[in-house]
Order: structure tokens, then sequence, then C-alpha cells
């Protein structure tokens, strides 16, 4: 007798358990999530040809920036700048730590207390050595991060197609657009820490080579997927999407909504 067993072990209470619990991931919608690097020392560095910090682990490579972890934060009356260049402050001073990602937590040496969650602002002396370039010292961090991905002179991109930094790239673009979906019939908010797995970086053209900010659209897992409806009339992606609406259900577009039980049909 021939038994004939069919299961698909990315779909019911097993994978969701496996999904939540142990953060496994079966996805059909790419979602990268940056992996913080906090602390990093100078050996762990290297620099590319304009002088800019790069961190490789793999095939992935973070832009970083330098800053002073500990900082008398009292006696200056403010907290201290993030660094992109060997600039004439950055050459003053040693104690300098690399990371990928704001905010930061410093140290006020004189105050004994810790400002945790510190945006930092661009060094002026950086801001000139770069001068007439896309780097400002009023920019957040998240705009200088994509525009020196715009302006760069060979990217690398990984063996799936995408760019090399692209973690870290789509981090700092949703966090551009408020970790918001951009999908003018939804804009559901998902700033929530635990709700930013949820938003994407699509890219609008389909080419993920092509990592212009114009080209860029943060959008949820339902609108992202509607954005591949040849993946969903496969038959692929939709225990994440059920999963998803399941759990935001009420605050979803209902056109979205519609759209999406259309074509699961």
């Amino acid at each position: 007798m021939e038994i004939k067993a069919h299961f698909n072990f990315i779909k019911g209470k097993t994978a969701e358990f496996l999904k939540e619990s142990l953060e496994l991931e079966f996805s059909a919608f790419r979602n990268i999530e940056l992996k913080p690097l906090k602390g990093i020392s100078a050996n762990k560095v290297e620099f590319d040809n304009k002088g800019f910090a790069i961190h490789k682990d793999g095939e992935n490579e973070y832009l970083m920036f330098y800053y002073l972890p500990s900082f008398k934060v009292g006696l200056w009356k403010s907290l201290p700048k993030f660094h992109v260049c060997q600039c004439v402050t950055r050459n003053s001073y040693t104690g300098f730590v690399f990371s990928n990602k704001m905010p930061v937590d410093i140290y006020s040496k004189d105050e004994r207390k810790t400002y945790k969650g510190q945006n930092l602002s661009l060094c002026k002396n950086c801001s000139r050595q770069v001068f007439k370039s896309w780097w400002g010292s009023s920019r957040p961090w998240y705009d200088s991060m994509l525009d020196y991905v715009q302006n760069q002179d060979n990217p690398t991109f990984n063996k799936d197609g995408y760019h090399s930094m692209w973690s870290q790239i789509t981090d700092t673009y949703r966090e551009k657009r408020n970790w918001t979906c951009e999908n003018h019939n939804c804009k559901i908010d998902l700033s929530a820490i635990q709700d930013q797995r949820y938003l994407h970086t699509h890219h609008v053209n389909g080419n993920t080579k092509d990592n212009r900010t114009k080209n860029f659209q943060a959008l949820c897992l339902l609108c992202h997927s509607l954005e591949h409806k040849n993946k969903l009339k496969s038959g692929t992606g939709f225990m994440e999407v059920d999963s998803f609406i399941a759990k935001y259900n009420s605050r979803l577009s209902s056109n979205r909504l519609k759209e999406y039980e259309r074509i699961k049909k």
C-alpha cells in the first residue's frame, strides 16, 4: 500500500511557535533585521578609499561611526559628537569606539550617570573636512548612512543580489520613515520595538541593486506581499501574511485586506 503524505512544515502552530519563541524565520518576503554593533574597537574596522570606517562580518558590511562612550557631559554641557573621518577633534582624543546604529548610551564621568538612548550630532570638523559633500552637521545618522550608500564608487553585493550593507540600509530607511507604512491606503504605525520587524523596505522598480533612496518604500508585511502578487498567486507566503493580519487586523486597511483575500482565493 502506497502512503502519500504531504505536510508543509512552514505552516501551522509548530511553525508559529518556532517563529515567535525561537525567532526562526520562514520568510517569503525578505526582511533582514540589523545586528546592532556597539562599542566595536578600532582593530575590528577597516577604512575605504574615502576614509570611512567599515566593519565586515562574512558577506555583510556595516558603515561605522565613532564616538566617546565616556564624556564629561556636565563640564561641557553637551553630549559628545559622532565622527566619520580622521578630523582634528578625532585626532585629539583617545577612547573612541565604533557603532553602526543610533541611539547610543553615554556615561557622564563627572556626573556619574548614564544618558541612555542618545542620538548624537555630527562633529563640525568632520562636516568641514568633507566640505560640499552630502554630510551635514545637522543631519541625523540615518540620512548620512543612506547618502553614503548612494555615493559609493564600487558597492558590493551578496550572492542573493542585495547590497552587502542591506540590513543597515533597510534599518536606517525605515527609521527615516518613522517606522510607518508608506502605502497611502495603509499608514500603519509599526514603531513599537516588537512591531518593527513587520515593516519592510521594498525596491520600487524591482532592482535590488538600485539603492537610491527614491527607489525605496517602507511597507508593512501585508502591503509588501501585495507588491509581489506572483508569490501570493503561487501560494507562497500566506502563512506569514495571515499571521501578521491576525495580529494587526483592527489597524489594517479594509481595502488592502480585501485585495489580499481576493488573491488568496
